[in-house]
């Protein structure tokens, strides 16, 4: 059953959907939805979410609620960092897919976690999901138990306000920087992602945490321990940012190097991933406190930096 709301707009309320979601406690994406399915009636007419409110006017809201999930909830030994009423931070690891899809029904994070869900949050076959990373990306991801949770979440990643930084291992020496260079899908390969000016907005902030090299590996073996900072979180950014600058990550099956020099040769062939892990992850809490979480690599991960002679402990503590 849907939820009813009548307010009255103030003076210089402004734009309907913007309005509305700070009254509600809701993300502006939740109200345009609303509005396309008719669910917002200003002064009993069916409006526009960018409808320039004027003082006195009647907005009735129904409040659809959220779909039910249709994920099945199967026994997961998962590596929950924080749990409370409203939220759950995960330490995902690499080989996991986020939540169910084409390929891959079931065996996937939201799989595991369903069970925890107290409310019937987001999409019904992703619930609770705020934001996913890549199957061959290991790392911490937050989601919502409740409404509430991905609302203020859901408004947090829509305004980039979240801090999340990831620990990339890619090739050759890079030093620091920005990239703002649109994404969007391969026009022939559409599992890919490139590059190009119709694409959406997608900015990666960069710095090189220390260089390395195996013994005897030449010049061509030298990679970079990178710390990159999403402003944006588009799919595959990070992979395809350093694609885009010629620093493709070690071991990724879709962007990276095809070759590479004889002493690294067994190493990355045992690769089956990206090395790209979610280092940390900070947000606010819909209680109003912030939190901020960070996890060590996995194994493999730290296993290639050691063997071109870098320390993870000794670098991503200083």
């Amino acid at each position: 059953m849907s939820e009813k709301r009548t307010l009255i707009a103030p003076d210089n309320a402004g734009r309907l959907d913007l309005w509305l979601s700070k009254q509600l406690g809701v993300s502006r994406a939740a109200v345009q939805k609303w509005c396309k399915g008719q669910n917002v009636l200003v002064d009993g007419r069916v409006v526009k979410p960018a409808t320039k409110l004027v003082a006195e006017q009647l907005i009735e809201v129904s409040i659809p609620p959220p779909p039910p999930t249709t994920i099945v909830p199967q026994k997961m030994d998962l590596d929950i960092q924080y749990i409370d009423d409203q939220v759950i931070v995960v330490n995902k690891p690499a080989g996991l897919v986020v939540h169910p899809g084409k390929g891959n029904w079931d065996g996937t994070l939201a799989n595991g976690i369903v069970h925890l869900i107290t409310e019937g949050t987001g999409e019904a076959q992703r619930p609770g999901i705020v934001h996913r990373i890549d199957k061959g990306t290991s790392g911490l991801l937050v989601i919502a138990r409740t409404e509430q949770a991905l609302q203020c979440l859901g408004e947090q990643f829509a305004e980039h306000s979240v801090d999340r930084r990831y620990l990339a291992l890619a090739w050759g020496e890079i030093g620091a920087g920005t990239i703002d260079e649109p994404l969007g899908r391969h026009p022939v390969d559409r599992i890919k992602f490139i590059q190009r000016e119709d694409g959406k907005r997608a900015v990666t902030h960069y710095n090189c945490l220390a260089t390395g090299i195996p013994a005897k590996s030449g010049s061509g073996g030298l990679i970079s321990l990178l710390c990159c900072r999403l402003e944006t979180g588009r799919t595959h950014q990070i992979r395809v940012h350093m694609k885009h600058l010629g620093h493709p990550l070690l071991g990724d099956p879709l962007y990276g190097r095809r070759q590479c020099t004889a002493a690294w040769k067994k190493s990355v062939d045992a690769l089956d991933r990206q090395m790209l892990h979610a280092w940390t992850l900070g947000f606010q809490h819909p209680n109003g406190k912030k939190l901020q979480f960070s996890v060590s690599p996995p194994d493999d991960f730290i296993s290639i930096a050691r063997f071109a002679g870098i320390e993870l402990d000794n670098v991503i503590k200083q």
